[in-house]
């Protein structure tokens, strides 16, 4: 996403300017689309790890960063970048080029779809998303208020409707739950980023208290690729660089003794991360079991980690971003290892796996590895209201 401000100026410069491109992963594809719309054709995309030319899928090129010196008049170009890291401005004063009059920094640049989402900090969890429902932050309610069944779905990006411009799964599962005549409410506590120790706070927290007839849990991709600290996997990188940051101030009152620059992150892990995530669903479980209230968790699919068919284009523009061998690549890796032992495993009686409900689908589904449009999100909902039907959680 470009703020206006930005888009504005991007198009004044587009009447004297180029615009080279830095980077060839998806965001730097989707970028080149939005410019395109604009009738703003990138002359090319630079990349460090490029041996020969070649190709994004929305056709701009992708060259050498080095073919930047090439340039004959390098002060009517500008540089697109997802923010101004030290890494691409030490390479470009390498060069002999200088950063502060070449560069346009693109801060407010977002996947496709994704909305500019504020957040606020939440004293147990690191952040929350500020929608409240009945005062509650981090919830929206679909559905009437009175109505006669209430299901509160937990998840992360995959289930936060703030985030992006499309329906999510739980709004289009009221919808069919009304259209099926239930009187139902759904009330979404999906946000982004958090892995399922984050849902379990938040249910033990928030959830409970609102007494919902039915939990519904969607998750599993937030186990791997980054989004919890790998030696210890109760904590998010966001609480682990919040906290880090607070123990380096020395100011701060501390009123039963001095302030260390050390942090507590709990115990080390000592199991896989299937094994992590399993544990953590069967205290949801006996949490909800415990209030009489049914609890269900959905495996979610992943782009890359599908069984009977191979995203190939989606798996080279995900993985394969910097020429890495796909099997090098260390979330591919943990990704295959997660759902390798989620589908020999046992399933729990709360658990139904969704990993293959895209497998073998004609037309677009994924925008990235994990998150995809309204017709998959829709397809998620068809499935999951199949289940509940079949579990006989949701009655008239």
């Amino acid at each position: 996403m470009l703020s206006y401000d930005r888009l504005q100026y991007i198009i004044a410069d587009s009447k004297s300017h180029s615009f080279v491109v830095w980077g060839s992963d998806w965001k730097s594809d989707a970028l080149c689309r939005v410019l395109k719309y604009l009738d703003i054709c990138p002359v090319y995309c630079i990349d460090q790890k490029v041996n020969s030319p070649r190709l994004l899928p929305c056709g701009v090129e992708v060259r050498d960063v080095y073919s930047l010196l090439y340039e004959t008049d390098f002060s009517h170009m500008i540089v697109l970048v997802f923010g101004k890291t030290a890494s691409v401005m030490k390479l470009l004063t390498g060069m002999g080029l200088d950063p502060d009059k070449n560069i346009k920094d693109i801060c407010e640049y977002r996947a496709p779809l994704f909305l500019d989402t504020q957040y606020m900090l939440d004293v147990l969890l690191g952040y929350i998303r500020p929608a409240a429902y009945n005062g509650v932050h981090g919830f929206t309610c679909f559905g009437p208020r009175d109505a006669a069944i209430t299901i509160a779905a937990l998840g992360g990006s995959t289930t936060d409707d703030t985030a992006w411009d499309c329906k999510m799964w739980p709004q289009l599962l009221q919808e069919r739950l009304q259209q099926e005549g239930y009187s139902v409410r759904v009330v979404s506590g999906g946000n982004s980023g958090y892995h399922v120790y984050q849902e379990m706070l938040l249910l033990l927290r928030d959830v409970l208290t609102m007494q919902p007839d039915l939990v519904v849990d969607y998750s599993g991709a937030n186990q791997i690729g980054g989004a919890v600290v790998s030696d210890y996997p109760n904590v998010s990188h966001y609480q682990k660089m919040l906290f880090e940051s607070l123990a380096l101030r020395q100011n701060i009152p501390f009123y039963i003794g001095k302030l260390t620059e050390q942090v507590n992150y709990g115990h080390k892990n000592r199991r896989s991360s299937y094994q992590n995530y399993v544990e953590t669903l069967d205290v949801m479980e006996a949490a909800c079991h415990s209030r009489g209230i049914g609890f269900v968790n959905y495996i979610q699919p992943l782009s890359f980690a599908s069984y009977t068919t191979w995203d190939t284009v989606m798996r080279e523009r995900m993985l394969n971003q910097l020429l890495v061998p796909v099997c090098n690549s260390s979330i591919y890796k943990e990704a295959c290892a997660f759902y390798a032992e989620m589908d020999s495993s046992e399933k729990k009686p709360y658990q139904t796996d969704l990993s293959r409900i895209f497998d073998g689908l004609e037309g677009d589904v994924y925008f990235d590895y994990v998150h995809v449009n309204e017709y998959g999100n829709r397809l998620v909902a068809e499935a999951v209201l199949r289940d509940l039907t079949k579990r006989k959680l949701v009655m008239r």
